[in-house]
């Protein structure tokens, strides 16, 4: 799931179609965090992050052929190791993917209603 600039740009755009009239007085007087205000949606994030740690669980096992047993723990349960912090996949996207993705879509929405009006 990479970010491209188009990506950014239909992003930017849909968000700012959905109400112009709250981006513009940012935009021209450039105010950053206001719009990242704008285009945060927090149960969006939330959603996206849960769909992301349910992913990085399961590509992560370590898969076994066909007829080969489960490592079992002293207590009887399976054991399912993972090739990868899971955890830090979450913190990944949560603390640097997600930000510049905010960062990309202000940047493009700026750039493009500027243009617009010279």
């Amino acid at each position: 799931m990479g970010l491209t600039p188009s990506t950014g740009k239909f992003v930017s755009e849909s968000k700012f179609t959905e109400k112009p009239s709250a981006f513009i007085p940012h935009i021209l007087k450039p105010n950053r965090d206001a719009l990242e205000a704008l285009i945060t949606k927090p149960e969006v994030e939330r959603k996206l992050l849960l769909r992301l740690q349910k992913k990085a669980a399961t590509y992560a096992q370590d898969i076994i052929a066909d007829g080969e047993q489960l490592p079992v723990s002293p207590n009887g349960k399976a054991v399912i190791s993972s090739k990868i912090d899971v955890d830090g996949v979450v913190d990944l996207y949560e603390s640097y993917i997600i930000p510049l993705t905010k960062e990309v879509e202000v940047s493009i929405r700026t750039a493009l209603c500027i243009l617009n009006y010279l």
